[in-house]
This record gives C-alpha cells, sequence and structure tokens, in this order.
C-alpha cells in the first residue's frame, strides 16, 4: 500500500481479550498508517490500562515491541518504525497483542473493515463489552474469582 492511501483510509478493528467468557473487547477506529507503538498505546486506553508492563505483538511468526539494545540475542522489531498497514492490509486479517507477561493478557486483534475516507476523530473507541481486568489483577482466573 502507497504512503498517501495509508494516511486517508481508517482500520477498523476488533480487540478481543482471548479466554475471556462472555467475550471482553473492543472495537476501535485508527489510521493504518499508525505506527504499532501508537496501537499499543490506543489498545491501552480502550481498555483502560495503565501501561505499566512489557507488550508485544506477534505477527507472522515475528514479535514488535520496544527492543532490549542491550541484548544482542532480541530479535524484537522495533514497534515505533513499522505502520499498521505494513502488517495488515487486508481485512480479515489478524494477529496477536500480549500485555503484561505475568499476567499474559493475549488479545486477538482482526482487521474488520478497510474505511477508505474514515471519520476525522481518529484513533476512537467505536463499541466495546464487559469490563476489562484491573492491572496487576493475576489473569482472567485471578479476575473471574
Amino acid at each position: 500500500m502507497n504512503t498517501e492511501n495509508a494516511r486517508k483510509q481508517v482500520y477498523q478493528l476488533k480487540i478481543t481479550l482471548k479466554g475471556s467468557n462472555p467475550p471482553i473487547w473492543r472495537r476501535v477506529l485508527v489510521r493504518a498508517d499508525m505506527r504499532l507503538s501508537g496501537l499499543h498505546r490506543v489498545i491501552q486506553a480502550a481498555m483502560a490500562w495503565e501501561n505499566c508492563h512489557l507488550h508485544e505483538f506477534r505477527i507472522g511468526g515475528s514479535f514488535y515491541g520496544a527492543p532490549n539494545n542491550e541484548d544482542e540475542a532480541d530479535s524484537t522489531i522495533n514497534e515505533k518504525m513499522v505502520p499498521l498497514s505494513r502488517v495488515a492490509s487486508e481485512e480479515g486479517d489478524r494477529f496477536e497483542y500480549v500485555y503484561d507477561f505475568g499476567d499474559d493478557w493475549r488479545h486477538d486483534i482482526v482487521l474488520e473493515k478497510i474505511l477508505p475516507d474514515g471519520p476525522a476523530a481518529c484513533p476512537s473507541c467505536a463499541a466495546g463489552r464487559r469490563a476489562c481486568p484491573p492491572e496487576n489483577s493475576g489473569s482472567l482466573d485471578g479476575y473471574y474469582c
């Protein structure tokens, strides 16, 4: 996708907390040219989390996040350098977002729709269901107890 088209396009993403039953989910609208680091911030706001734990995106066998520059073996791709349109470009594309490696909150992210000329108010949370577990609640088992 060329850069000009990505600037105009808006992605409708559905973010579902894996393992939640009934499902905890959010539908967000973001620009296709948003960097993965920006999407991380959108997810944090949509889930009402405080961004106080590590995270990563898992896409097609690769890991995207904040690389550990002190670890030469770290193969994490810098999320600040990757626009969303590079890793998801067709409706139905999906990938995983993991937040808080201790509690291991895993999210399924699906590109539901591509809007050629999306709304000016982007990013935004367009819909959602159920409260997200609070920080440090100890996984879904801890949250549901």
